[in-house]
């Protein structure tokens, strides 16, 4: 009989420590990293940076967030506000 193995349970608000949100102006592909789409991706926070280097990128607050999908909508991200 094979070994059983254990499922592992991942922890939303770690997961949401390390993420941000941020805008793009167009479609871009970025070596090594993968590409974005036009409009709002969740990240990684350690790749900030490096989609930051283009003009056409920007991070997003939760209040744009909340305009944009209105106020019950946007808590479906997952979300880090910036200190």
């Amino acid at each position: 009989m094979p070994p059983v193995k254990k499922a592992t349970v991942s922890n939303p608000q770690k997961d949401a420590i390390d993420q941000t949100v941020i805008y793009s102006d167009k479609n871009l592909y970025f070596e090594g990293y993968g590409h974005i789409d036009k409009g709002f991706s969740v990240i990684k926070k350690e790749n900030l940076d490096m989609f930051l280097q283009s003009k056409a990128v920007r991070e997003v607050s939760a209040v744009e967030l909340a305009k944009y999908y209105g106020k019950d909508k946007w808590k479906y991200f997952v979300f880090h506000p910036i200190h």
